[in-house]
């Protein structure tokens, strides 16, 4: 029985992964389930034992990735708001740039799944609240201005950490997510000063 259930185990995580990358690179209308399979080393037929569809198969898959990278950005309590943001940044910087996968499955293209268009709002709706609470507590204990809107910064600092992902790929000057989040978090921290 345990050796059934470590195949089944094998089998999945084989066919996550190799989805995980043909979604990445492709996005939801140009993966090909064929291609996964190879890929996987399994055959079709198992894919969809296993899943159902493609579109259950892309939802598995960001929904895997998105519960990954939320609990990793959230930011320990007690620390100065500073701090918390320049953590929050960093977390959220190094997560993405430790997962590049989950980037490009956040910005692709998910016409043909709602539920994991609506899967991937939410997962950057969550990370865009942690920032803005963060910047929310630095107000209300006033080591920021209040006459910014906390949600404006926040989404402007969720497009700046997405846009450094987005163009370090497509550059052949990498920076380093620890420099790359200090420059974003000192602008941040700069824009909120009193």
């Amino acid at each position: 029985m345990d050796s059934l259930i470590h195949t089944y185990v094998n089998s999945k995580h084989r066919i996550a992964l190799a989805a995980k990358e043909e979604f990445a690179k492709f996005g939801f209308s140009g993966a090909r389930v064929a291609r996964i399979a190879k890929r996987s080393g399994l055959n079709k037929q198992l894919i969809f034992y296993y899943f159902g569809s493609k579109s259950q198969l892309y939802e598995a898959i960001l929904s895997r990735a998105s519960a990954d990278l939320l609990p990793v950005v959230r930011s320990a309590p007690g620390k100065p708001p500073s701090r918390r943001l320049r953590d929050t940044i960093a977390n959220i910087m190094s997560s993405l740039d430790e997962n590049a996968d989950l980037a490009r499955l956040l910005l692709g293209d998910r016409r043909d799944s709602k539920s994991a268009a609506n899967l991937a709002h939410r997962t950057a709706s969550d990370l865009v609240a942690t920032i803005c609470n963060v910047v929310s507590e630095g107000q209300g204990l006033g080591y920021f201005r209040d006459d910014i809107d906390p949600m404006s910064i926040a989404r402007n600092s969720f497009a700046l950490v997405l846009g450094h992902r987005a163009l370090s790929s497509l550059t052949d000057e990498p920076t380093s997510s620890q420099e790359s989040s200090d420059q974003i978090t000192d602008w941040l921290l700069r824009l909120l000063a009193w």
